[in-house]
């Protein structure tokens, strides 16, 4: 599983695999209207900052979309069914602790990943 989400990890941050893009999720329009709100409310005059806080959420928010689809899977093991159990529960944390900041949310998900694995003798 290391080698699996650092490899995720990588290919995510890097954009490609094996010489193919990877196809980010498209992001709803009430998302990036979300963003763009939290954009303007942070940074009022400063519009520098609100499209570096813009592109930074948007693609934060299409990464964890990514990660949820890449480490919750649907399956009957029971190994599986507790992982699934602990990865929705490490998203569903970083929800409610940063529920406007995709940024922050990312950041909390990739080290609460990184800390599961460690303990679990993963890595």
């Amino acid at each position: 599983m290391k080698i699996i989400t650092t490899l995720l990890f990588t290919v995510i941050a890097l954009g490609t695999a094996f010489g193919e893009e990877i196809k980010m999720p498209k992001v709803p329009e009430t998302i990036k209207n979300e963003i763009k709100k939290s954009a303007r409310a942070k940074y009022p005059e400063n519009y520098e900052m609100q499209l570096f806080h813009y592109e930074n959420n948007t693609e934060a928010w299409q990464t964890i979309q990514l990660l949820k689809g890449s480490l919750i899977s649907q399956s009957d093991s029971e190994t599986e069914k507790v992982i699934n159990g602990e990865m929705r529960q490490i998203f569903l944390n970083a929800e409610k602790k940063w529920p406007k900041s995709y940024e922050m949310q990312l950041f909390q998900i990739k080290n609460q990943i990184e800390a599961f694995m460690k303990m679990e003798g993963v890595q």
